[in-house]
């Protein structure tokens, strides 16, 4: 469907379209004789019937209102021209806007009015004037239709033909598109309108993508990091564990919650370093599990820890002699012994 620019920059590129699809019926109608009412050719469409000729108007409303402005600004003429009690709307082109279309510049003859087709060929064709030459086509429309036709037709082929002529094609259709969108505020704001909704589109869809990934990587990195303890525990060779099982998993990503991979791997070397002292009183093997869950088991090998604490006071000769460990005292006396033992100034 082609338009007229000018209609498109005064009244709406909407409205453009609608005037030359009604011009366009009126002119076959009177091809054809056909709908010729009170002196002019007529045509008859529903507004849903307009939008299905022409979706890219994209609905009814904007149908409507476009049909509106060609009505009030004396563009058109309404009627209603039905044999049954339809309410379809009949529509036909005044000639203001045969003139401002500049489809008739030569005389009345060129108006869609009742006079048979025929007639304003012989008129046409059979006589010439001064400007003849210069424009032959214009005194004839259908004529003119044929010659656009015909040299729409050879343009085409041209342009399968040769790729620079089609490349330029592209361009000059790209360029007419963007200055209807300049001259048409409503095409501008949809335009801008779904770029923004596809940058938005793109931009969230990364955003999960960088998200999702961010993830799988954590993921990754937090199974290594249960793997490398679960080999230190083995390799201490207190309880050996046979299998990393999600459970176990689970505890230890449950503990680097509160303690980093350094710190668990620290406790667990000064577990093993006590544990296997033969000369020292401590002796009791506890799992992984339980190492990191109990709360007299890890935490008792931190810098603060009981434990720890104790053992590095022994090692410094701070405590009782061997002998005195190894007797046969109650653990409540172990303990009282280790408490006395945190007075002492070292």
């Amino acid at each position: 469907m082609y338009f007229n620019d000018n209609i498109a920059k005064k009244y709406g590129f909407a409205e453009a379209i609608l005037l030359q699809s009604i011009y366009n019926w009126c002119l076959y109608n009177q091809r054809n004789k056909k709908n010729n009412f009170d002196g002019m050719y007529w045509m008859f469409n529903t507004n849903k019937e307009f939008l299905e000729e022409l979706p890219y108007l994209k609905n009814i409303n904007t149908i409507r209102t476009a049909l509106k402005t060609l009505k009030d600004e004396g563009l058109i003429l309404t009627g209603n021209y039905n044999n049954t009690c339809t309410r379809t709307t009949w529509y036909s082109v005044t000639q203001k806007a045969l003139d401002e279309m500049m489809i008739s510049n030569v005389s009345n003859e060129h108006k869609i009015q009742s006079e048979p087709t025929s007639a304003l060929n012989q008129d046409a064709l059979g006589q010439t004037t001064d400007n003849e030459a210069e424009q032959p086509v214009i005194i004839n429309s259908e004529i003119r239709i044929a010659e656009n036709s015909n040299m729409y037709v050879k343009k085409q082929q041209l342009i399968l033909q040769n790729p620079t002529i089609r490349n330029a094609e592209n361009n000059n259709t790209y360029l007419q598109n963007q200055q209807l969108i300049l001259l048409n505020p409503a095409i501008r704001i949809a335009e801008n309108s779904n770029l923004t909704n596809n940058i938005t589109t793109i931009n969230n869809k990364n955003i999960i993508e960088k998200e999702i990934y961010k993830e799988k990587e954590e993921k990754t990195e937090l199974d290594n990091v249960c793997l490398s303890i679960f080999d230190h525990w083995n390799n201490a060779n207190i309880l050996r564990c046979l299998d990393l099982t999600p459970r176990l998993k689970g505890i230890i990503r449950y503990a680097l919650k509160f303690f980093t991979e350094n710190e668990i791997k620290t406790c667990i070397d000064r577990y093993d370093t006590v544990y296997h002292d033969k000369s020292y009183f401590y002796s009791y093997p506890c799992s992984l599990k339980s190492f990191l869950t109990k709360s007299n088991a890890m935490k008792d090998f931190m810098d603060t820890g009981d434990k720890w604490r104790a053992y590095n006071k022994w090692k410094q000769g701070n405590t009782a002699p061997d002998e005195f460990i190894h007797n046969n005292y109650t653990k409540e006396q172990i303990e009282s012994l280790l408490t006395d033992l945190d007075n002492v100034d070292v």
